[in-house]
């Protein structure tokens, strides 16, 4: 990630992605961690990089691990749900870090323990709101940024029979 923050202003969009896997496997040469030589741009590209599993779990690929989220109903508390976080990562053989389960009780204990998902959750809030709203009438995504959350919910309703 360092080395990406230091690319020009100018650097050409379309070699950001090449640029982060060579800086990769640079790092992966460095430390000794196993990398597959089939493990390529274009591999991933095919596998895709946002995955949605019925009935709700999302994967996100990278070449360096992934990132699987799992919501499930709070089957006691109806405006509530669990949310799991995983991480998985590459590592030289003997520097596996030892896994710790860290539990939260709501966004507040989770706060800054992702910056990553701190926007996500920050909106949360208002998005429930908004939905609750008696002007609500429907959700609608991004046809184009939310294309795989399209496909999800055309699949899941096809399922369901509705």
């Amino acid at each position: 990630a360092e080395g990406l923050r230091e690319l020009p202003d100018d650097f050409p969009p379309e070699q950001v992605v090449p640029t982060m896997f060579a800086y990769h496997r640079e790092e992966f040469a460095r430390r000794g961690v196993p990398y597959s030589e089939k493990l390529t741009i274009e591999a991933w590209a095919r596998a895709g990089m946002d995955w949605h599993i019925f009935p709700h779990s999302i994967v996100l690929p990278s070449i360096d691990g992934a990132l699987w989220y799992r919501l499930r109903p709070d089957g006691r508390i109806p405006d509530s749900c669990i949310f799991d976080i995983w991480s998985f990562g590459r590592w030289a053989p003997g520097e596996e870090p030892k896994v710790e389960n860290e539990i939260y009780h709501g966004f507040e204990e989770f706060w800054s323990a992702s910056p990553f998902l701190e926007e996500d959750f920050a909106n949360l809030e208002a998005v429930q709101r908004g939905v609750r709203d008696r002007g609500f009438r429907a959700a609608r995504t991004n046809p184009k940024q939310e294309a795989t959350a399209n496909n999800f919910q055309r699949q899941l309703v096809e399922y369901c029979g509705r």
